[in-house]
């Protein structure tokens, strides 16, 4: 496949989003967006307003800047928690405006990842509801950045690290204000692992077999803590996060549990063809990669079928009916070369984004974990459930 010309049929996205929105390419994200801690009103407003894919960054951004700005009016008038709730909506705004930046030494990228930051901080001090922490891991000379969701009264609860989709930071889930974990007794600790959010920005990028020793190095540092139950760590992954789950769970038995929710179960080049054109380009700046020539020399290694049989961690395949990056075939083949104790859910009429379920589906995957993390599953556990669109 030759990406630059794919690269260069940007057009069609911006044809989708100037005619019908962010539902044309994607149906059912704005709900996706919503558990997230998104606000109806500031994608409606925001999305309005965006005709082309180059215009998401100035869009998002200046409705991030509005939302600060009512923030830092709360936190003045001594509202903090309507403060922290303000804050938090435009931590998301920011960091969403920095993901068609594909350029690592772009000073406004950095400047809008500083402000994600900023009012980040604000959250984590404002917060109500739980403990919030930042947490820096050892990892090849630098550090990969996290935030540890901590629930009250819990002690040395059992952690689940949560890897973000490719449009996400480590700031858009678990939603602050509704934690499907916390309120489980459950921590989570979200990362922006190899070439996400503010690893991308320290260098630290996705290359082959990066992220697998990245989630070892998390293990490892949690260990540490003494703030959570290092013995029972539990894995998901969403999206292309949920591609790197798989990868991560292959390689590190020492998980739990492990979910991985509409990830990349076919060959590299299937997503490739049938993701938006600007997917493999990010997908390689993610990764490092540079040229065409380069992806095409690994794309065999880093698509993920051959891994199925190596996973020996109880797995569960969130996949949705229709998903355009990774067709139903591919997604009940890598469950059926899976050997571990292992379920499968299909989210029924649904297409990548499984937004309509999104809001069911945290809820009983997070039941999952908790109950998968504690009593584990019988070795032959073979399951498959369709969840139902209606």
């Amino acid at each position: 496949m030759n990406s630059y010309r794919r690269r260069n049929e940007g057009w069609m996205i911006d044809m989708a989003l100037g005619t019908s929105g962010t539902e044309a390419m994607w149906p059912g994200m704005v709900p996706a967006w919503l558990e997230c801690g998104q606000r109806q009103i500031d994608l409606e407003r925001t999305m309005a307003r965006v005709r082309s894919f180059k215009m998401i960054t100035k869009e998002w951004e200046r409705t991030a800047r509005k939302l600060e700005a009512q923030a830092l009016a709360a936190e003045q008038a001594g509202n903090t928690i309507t403060a922290g709730e303000f804050y938090h909506r435009a931590a998301i705004c920011y960091g969403r405006s920095k993901w068609p930046i594909m350029d690592n030494s772009s000073v406004r990228k950095r400047e809008l990842h500083d402000a994600e930051d900023r009012c980040f901080d604000k959250v984590i001090a404002y917060n109500d509801l739980y403990t919030l922490k930042r947490v820096e891991i050892p990892f090849e000379g630098s550090t990969i950045a996290g935030i540890l969701h901590l629930p009250k009264d819990v002690k040395k609860p059992p952690c689940v690290i949560f890897v973000p989709g490719m449009d996400m930071t480590k700031e858009d889930f678990p939603n602050v204000q509704n934690n499907v974990f916390v309120r489980r007794g459950m921590a989570c600790l979200s990362i922006d692992g190899p070439g996400q959010g503010a690893s991308n920005l320290r260098g630290i990028q996705s290359r082959l077999g990066t992220y697998e020793k990245a989630l070892a190095a998390v293990l490892d540092a949690l260990e540490k803590h003494d703030d959570i139950d290092s013995s029972n760590v539990s894995l998901l992954g969403l999206s292309l996060g949920g591609y790197y789950s798989v990868r991560g769970a292959a390689a590190n038995p020492r998980f739990k549990a492990h979910v991985s929710m509409i990830g990349l179960y076919g060959h590299l080049d299937q997503f490739f063809m049938m993701a938006p054109p600007n997917f493999r380009h990010c997908f390689m700046y993610m990764a490092g990669i540079k040229t065409d020539a380069e992806m095409d020399a690994q794309v065999d290694e880093l698509s993920v079928p051959r891994l199925a049989p190596q996973i020996k961690v109880p797995t569960l395949i969130v996949t949705a009916e229709y998903d355009q990056l990774t067709p139903l075939e591919a997604a009940e083949a890598f469950f059926g070369n899976m050997k571990c104790p292992k379920e499968i859910w299909i989210a029924e009429g649904q297409f990548h984004p499984v937004g309509a379920l999104r809001a069911n589906l945290w809820p009983m995957i997070a039941d999952w974990i908790k109950h998968v993390a504690s009593a584990g599953l019988p070795a032959n556990h073979n399951v498959k459930t369709i969840i139902p669109e209606s």
